[in-house]
């Protein structure tokens, strides 16, 4: 899984999203190094019922 800044993923949300959406990734976002949320598409992600 791809880690990336939480400053990074605001300058470059369109480049992420096509990179979720399209390559099929799953991106862990982090702030001050420490893990926020993660980022993933639709098609990957699974409800919990």
């Amino acid at each position: 899984m791809k880690a990336v800044t939480a400053k990074y993923a605001r300058q470059n949300f369109a480049e992420l999203l096509n990179e979720v959406y399209y390559g099929r990734k799953k991106i862990l976002i982090t702030r001050s190094g420490k893990p926020l949320v993660v980022l993933t598409s639709v098609k990957d992600h699974k409800h919990k019922k």
